[in-house]
């Protein structure tokens, strides 16, 4: 009742290749974007806010049967859209610093293994759309938001999540292992590292950390409540993570 959010977002999935009702006068049979996927920028930082609870089915074994987007899952428009705000942030000289903040995390580290972006390594999982399967899996959809984050963007820093009830810091690299044993899709080279700042620690009951692939990245794995503070000082970005209770300095590190 007392905040809208910016609507320059997508305006749905309407019109994708696998949208089922091609007649143009009806538009309306996915949901809206709008206020829950935009853009704006604060003075030289450009932040992207995306869906990734989109048309959800909460049900994700049953999916196949009654179709629905899996949670986590970047559906098509929202990725073509992310590529092209990201393309337009790159190119603009009065934006330095670049963040990407969504709900689902691209690699869960405590409380989340069974989704996110992960489903214990499942790529099967998918949305279906009027009873048909979507040709990318979740790990293959992942790495695509990998790559327009990682390799085809240099000004962004960290992708920021929410969702488990915890605070990590993960250190995201070509080196860090990130497959399921017997993966048969193709692996996605990364060309720099790149932060993953997990923050859903605003008072729900924590969730401990869970051995992953890639648990010998997380850097930092904190069960307090937090809160993160990006100072930007020009081309500069430090961060600053405090428990707000006891105002007490769990972390502190250079993005940039």
């Amino acid at each position: 009742e007392h905040f809208v959010n910016f609507q320059n977002g997508p305006d749905s999935e309407d019109g994708a290749s696998y949208d089922p009702v091609t007649d143009k006068d009806k538009t309306d049979d996915f949901p809206s974007y709008s206020e829950n996927v935009y853009s704006y920028t604060w003075d030289n930082v450009g932040m992207i806010v995306m869906n990734s609870n989109y048309w959800y089915a909460p049900v994700t074994d049953f999916i196949p049967q009654i179709s629905g987007n899996p949670h986590g899952y970047i559906m098509d428009i929202q990725l073509k859209w992310l590529e092209k705000v990201l393309l337009k942030m790159e190119e603009n000289p009065d934006i330095d610093h670049v963040f990407v903040t969504l709900h689902a995390t691209p690699f869960p580290n405590g409380g989340h293994a069974k989704d996110g972006m992960w489903y214990h390594g499942d790529n099967s999982v998918r949305p279906y759309i009027n009873g048909k399967a979507h040709e990318k899996g979740i790990i293959e959809r992942r790495d695509e938001f990998l790559d327009l984050m990682i390799n085809k963007s240099d000004k962004t820093l960290a992708v920021l999540c929410g969702d488990e009830h915890n605070y990590n810091r993960l250190l995201i690299n070509d080196t860090m292992p990130r497959y399921p044993g017997g993966y048969d899709k193709p692996k996605l080279k990364l060309e720099r590292n790149f932060l993953q700042l997990t923050n859903g620690s605003a008072g729900a009951p924590y969730y401990a950390q869970e051995k992953l692939p890639w648990s010998e990245n997380v850097k930092t794995f904190s069960t307090q409540n937090a809160f993160i503070l990006f100072h930007v000082n020009g081309k500069k970005v430090r961060a600053e993570v405090i428990n707000p209770e006891t105002f007490q300095q769990i972390e502190t590190f250079k993005l940039r």
